[in-house]
């Protein structure tokens, strides 16, 4: 993990009473590597630990009976856990290879009817079977449609409830990609320095991001300053397209930390 995804583990968490406001933003500072820092804006407290996971780790796919993926870890990893949701639910996570992958809330998710033809993944431990299993972005994609992802129910508090999320991965060598189910499909989007947000979807969101672009809105004078999930997106794509350049790693790691907090959702009453 040399060189790569530092900010990662460093700044993956700040937890405030809110619905759900969380961001994600990948940079690669060119021999630096790629760095990556997120928000945990949410609706509860969450416990956070840190795990590390061996290669050789014998795990197999929650809620999906007679389909389950089954795998040996091929790559050791670290990720960073909620355990007051599952022992091992992670949102955010980083292998020995360089291959990071992050877990956001995306209200408007729909995911495709479940099939027999291929084994299933609970999405939840999606996160650890990436990290487990491939060294960078285009070996996960290249394999994507091998299984399905599904998202069952966890119980949250007293309750069953299901969280609908999509996914960022990204690699050392600045390769990144969004994917989520949109309109019962998978859909995926591939660029270097991503950002992600929540909803609405991605291709909404890259609509958005352009008729900003297209008035005054794009510049530092009038980048949106609302707490909604399309004026974080504008921002902090803003701050990603404009983000210095340095070769030193303390300079890298704080211009994520000042990117992330450019975005989190501060206190407030009321706030939906």
């Amino acid at each position: 993990m040399k060189k790569t995804l530092i900010a990662l583990l460093i700044g993956s968490v700040t937890y405030i009473n809110t619905a759900s406001a969380c961001s994600e933003i990948t940079h690669s500072f060119d021999s630096l590597g790629t760095y990556s820092a997120r928000s945990m804006d949410f609706c509860s407290q969450l416990p956070t630990t840190l795990v590390a996971y061996p290669r050789g780790t014998q795990q197999k796919s929650n809620n999906t009976g007679n389909q389950a993926l089954n795998w040996s870890a091929k790559y050791g990893y670290v990720t960073v856990n909620q355990p007051s949701i599952n022992k091992d639910f992670a949102a955010d996570g980083v292998n020995e290879k360089g291959l990071a992958i992050h877990l956001l809330y995306m209200g408007e998710t729909k995911q495709p009817a479940l099939t027999n033809d291929k084994p299933i993944m609970d999405s939840y431990q999606w996160v650890h079977y990436v990290l487990g299993n491939y060294s960078n972005v285009t070996e996960v994609l290249n394999n994507i449609n091998n299984y399905q992802i599904h998202t069952f129910p966890i119980q949250f508090g007293k309750e069953d409830v299901v969280l609908p999320i999509h996914f960022a991965i990204e690699d050392k060598s600045g390769n990144s990609a969004v994917i989520e189910f949109v309109n019962n499909k998978l859909s995926i989007h591939q660029q270097k320095n991503s950002v992600m947000t929540n909803e609405p979807n991605y291709n909404a969101q890259l609509s958005n991001l352009t008729k900003a672009k297209q008035s005054t809105q794009y510049s530092i004078e009038q980048l949106p300053g609302g707490a909604d999930s399309a004026n974080r997106f504008v921002r902090m794509s803003y701050i990603n397209e404009n983000m210095p350049t340095t070769n030193n790693s303390s300079n890298a790691v704080s211009y994520m930390f000042s990117a992330i907090n450019s975005v989190t959702v501060p206190y407030f009453a009321n706030y939906q």
